[in-house]
């Protein structure tokens, strides 16, 4: 499916998305400097994080790999199909 407006990319919306998780985890940390406690679930919540980060990475670029080279083959395919017109015209 083609983007809406396909002369924008999506770089401003990533651009406030990775400002919101900057603020987020400088929250966090000034957080753990106040109360160390919680150290512990920021390096967790971080692992975890990260974590989710590479494998969304990884199976996404993967995953757009396959879909262009699916969708080539399709285009392929549908090119050396023979056009048949079976329109009401063409019969009489």
């Amino acid at each position: 499916m083609a983007p809406a407006n396909p002369g924008h990319g999506n770089g401003p919306t990533l651009l406030a998305l990775l400002a919101l998780l900057v603020m987020a985890w400088l929250l966090l940390l000034l957080i753990a400097m106040v109360l160390p406690q919680i150290l512990g679930l920021v390096v967790v919540v971080g692992g975890l994080a990260s974590f989710m980060a590479l494998n969304y990475l990884l199976w996404g670029h993967w995953l757009s790999r396959m879909l262009a080279e699916a969708q080539q083959r399709e285009d392929e395919t549908a090119a050396q199909r023979p056009v048949i017109d079976a329109s009401p015209e063409s019969q009489g």
